[in-house]
């Protein structure tokens, strides 16, 4: 998993402010229906200056007033990716590629992936938002070794 976070910061470094990253990360959490990673997402986000008015929103963005064309094309993009069973048409490609040049496009399509295999991960081993960490492990649902196996992936994202 190290290797997994050191590409996030690659990535992050490359081509786009990591707030705006972040925005997107919490918004394909969001898509996942990943608790784990909503909540990483947000607190990052929100720890970036993001505001509460824009972080509840983000599940509307299509109906919200307040996310630049640039983030609702970021936005729309993670969505195509995440809800594409076959693969991406031409109409969403180019719509992309209005608004992002091919390097930031690669990178937009990298923090995607990998947010959807981090989310894929933490969904597997029922990977309880950080707040239910704080919480004795006896008192957690799971059978045992379901436990243990999310208890190990936990200490892989930490």
């Amino acid at each position: 998993m190290e290797e997994m976070v050191s590409f996030q910061e690659f990535i992050g470094a490359r081509t786009f402010e990591a707030k705006f990253l972040e925005l997107v990360r919490t918004y394909v959490s969001y898509l996942n229906r990943c608790a784990y990673g909503i909540d990483r997402h947000t607190r990052r986000v929100r720890g970036l200056g993001e505001s509460e008015e824009r972080l509840r929103l983000l599940p509307a963005w299509r109906r919200a007033t307040l996310y630049s064309e640039r983030e609702r094309a970021a936005l729309s993009w993670a969505e195509c990716l995440t809800r594409s069973v076959a693969q991406v048409s031409e109409r969403e490609f180019a719509q992309a590629r209005e608004w992002f040049t091919e390097e930031e496009l690669v990178d937009l399509t990298l923090a995607v992936v990998e947010t959807q295999a981090s989310n894929r991960v933490a969904i597997a081993f029922r990977q309880p938002p950080a707040p239910l960490w704080g919480t004795s492990l006896g008192s957690l649902s799971a059978p045992p070794r379901r436990r243990r196996l999310a208890r190990i992936a936990a200490e892989q994202f930490a």
